[in-house]
């Protein structure tokens, strides 16, 4: 299944401004209403752009970074569908594809989609949820090592308080910036 789709003269122009030059496009699709999908191997973007999406003459290009995405939610009932990306500052805000103020199809994180393209975008869920999780676990080996750096210079500190090459007033505020108390 091909991941990767002309979103549009219009689209493309919009996303090629947003897009870095040693950024990889993995998946790339269309939705409904002037809106495109897209991963990178950086980041997730939602472009936006035409009447229907409350861009008439312009457009925009919202980017996620994945250590900031906390999921994403597909949606699907008898003939539309959405993509919504779940951030912390975008999940509790609910939206209807069929309101006019809380509309999916203005929202800077929700892409629209019709019946003939659920099977295309639940396979790209698919493809953005394993990104996620890659990056977020990347996330945790990190603090890990963090964590280890912090406990060996803990002791290091300790060990030089005990010789008295530091004081214990030195010893309690370094211990403190390493803790992040």
């Amino acid at each position: 299944m091909e991941l990767i789709n002309n979103i549009g003269g219009r689209g493309e122009k919009i996303l090629n401004k947003s897009l870095q030059e040693d950024e990889e496009v993995i998946v790339k699709l269309q939705g409904s209403f002037g809106e495109a999908l897209v991963l990178t191997d950086k980041r997730l973007y939602v472009v936006k752009w035409g009447f229907l999406v409350g861009n008439t003459f312009g457009g925009r290009c919202n980017a996620f970074e994945f250590r900031n995405i906390t999921s994403i939610e597909y949606k699907k009932s008898l003939l539309t569908g959405s993509i919504e990306v779940l951030t912390p500052a975008t999940q509790n805000a609910q939206k209807s594809f069929w309101s006019t103020q809380n509309s999916t199809q203005k929202a800077d994180n929700i892409i629209s989609m019709q019946r003939d393209k659920f099977e295309i975008f639940a396979e790209a869920v698919k493809v953005i949820r394993n990104k996620i999780s890659e990056s977020h676990s990347g996330g945790e080996i990190l603090q890990k090592n963090t964590e280890a750096y912090n406990l060996e210079n803990l002791e290091k500190l300790a060990s030089l308080k005990e010789k008295g090459i530091i004081t214990e007033e030195e010893f309690q505020t370094k211990k403190k910036q390493l803790l992040g108390i």
